[in-house]
């Protein structure tokens, strides 16, 4: 069940709730435009992130998801050296 609002996904009309939630969805485009990494790779891990806690706020999960995307980028370029 879809709870609306800023804890559920976001309504089709009225997709976010707060500014905040505008700015973070922006920032999590333009972090996997500029890091060359699909939007699905950003989806699944939402995905994952969701399913592990179902009733955490779904921003908060959104949020948490660009976290972990941005460790996976981290770690892998650790090695790279620079």
């Amino acid at each position: 069940m879809s709870v609306p609002g800023p804890t559920g996904p976001p309504d089709h009309d009225q997709p976010f709730a707060e500014p905040w939630q505008a700015r973070i969805f922006a920032t999590a485009v333009l972090a996997c435009e500029r890091l060359g990494r699909p939007w699905d790779d950003f989806r699944d891990l939402l995905k994952a992130t969701v399913a592990e806690d179902p009733e955490r706020p779904y921003f908060e999960s959104f949020t948490l998801t660009l976290d972990r995307l941005l460790d996976v980028v981290r770690r892998s370029t650790d090695g790279m050296g620079g």
